[in-house]
């Protein structure tokens, strides 16, 4: 098991992260992250497996991308490993939200590993909520079309509802299995992990951290 070794990198005047040093984990794998891109790399035997790309606002982590290129790769962890290491990062910086733009075919990684629906306005909660009247999920549609009309009569007190609605959406589609190929899914969803999922879901990040053999409790 492996300790981070932390050091801190000072980004623009204000703000600053803190990036563990290279951590050399199980079985030849290892982590080196950038603090010039903001990355972390993942190799097996110096070879790149997978990666993350992100940045830091004062109290706010956005992850950019996060990849496992090689399909021949996936379902091996990687991607697990990598948001454990996000959630440890937002952890060791204090910040208390970490957010992504999710692409539809990726919602269900993100929303098993604790993200939820964060829509930044109005525009996009509607968006979200006509995702929910066209799938013909009755209840669900039903409710969309009551909280849309909140949104266009309110305005942003109405964001609220709308994202809770959404994410009653995803789960329902991750429970029943549903293809996203039979729904109309936003371009972008907009997804938030707070404090209270990293509450929820540290037994699961500290798992794949200890998987890899980083010794590190969320």
């Amino acid at each position: 098991m492996i300790k981070p070794t932390w050091y801190t990198f000072n980004l623009k005047p204000g703000n600053s992260l803190k990036l563990p040093a290279k951590l050399m984990l199980k079985n030849g794998y290892s982590v080196s992250y950038d603090n010039d891109i903001l990355s972390a790399s993942l190799k097996k035997n110096n070879s790149e497996v997978g990666f993350e790309i992100f940045s830091k606002q004062h109290d706010n982590i956005h992850l950019l991308y996060i990849d496992v290129p090689n399909k021949n790769d996936r379902k091996q962890g990687f991607g697990n490993l990598l948001r454990a290491l996000s959630v440890m990062l937002m952890k060791e910086n204090k910040v208390s939200n970490m957010h992504l733009e999710a692409l539809p075919e990726a919602f269900k990684f993100h929303y098993k590993n604790g993200f939820r629906t964060a829509n930044p306005n109005v525009s996009s909660a509607i968006d979200s909520m006509e995702s929910v009247i066209t799938s013909g999920f009755d209840t669900l549609t039903e409710k969309a079309l009551v909280t849309k009309n909140e949104l266009v009569k309110v305005g942003e007190p109405a964001i609220i509802s709308a994202d809770k609605l959404f994410d009653e959406f995803l789960e329902y589609i991750i429970k029943n299995n549903i293809s996203i190929n039979d729904l109309k899914l936003p371009s972008t969803i907009y997804m938030k992990l707070k404090p209270a999922q990293v509450e929820e879901y540290k037994i699961k990040y500290n798992k794949f951290l200890k998987d890899f053999g980083v010794d590190y409790i969320i």
